[in-house]
């Protein structure tokens, strides 16, 4: 897949977060919608780091 130069998220604490790396092929997400309109995403995604760890 695409080659991340680099990734920012914000976690539930609002600490952004950075990662230089690779996603993995595969994965999966889904989406949402609730019954007030609001629509929610779940994605889980695997990473390779430049240093190897996945």
């Amino acid at each position: 897949m695409a080659n991340a130069a680099r990734r920012s998220s914000r976690s539930k604490d609002q600490r952004i977060k950075e990662c230089d790396g690779t996603v993995l092929a595969g994965g999966a997400n889904r989406q949402v919608l609730r019954p007030d309109g609001i629509k929610e995403l779940d994605a889980l995604y695997e990473m390779q780091t430049k240093d190897g760890t996945i």
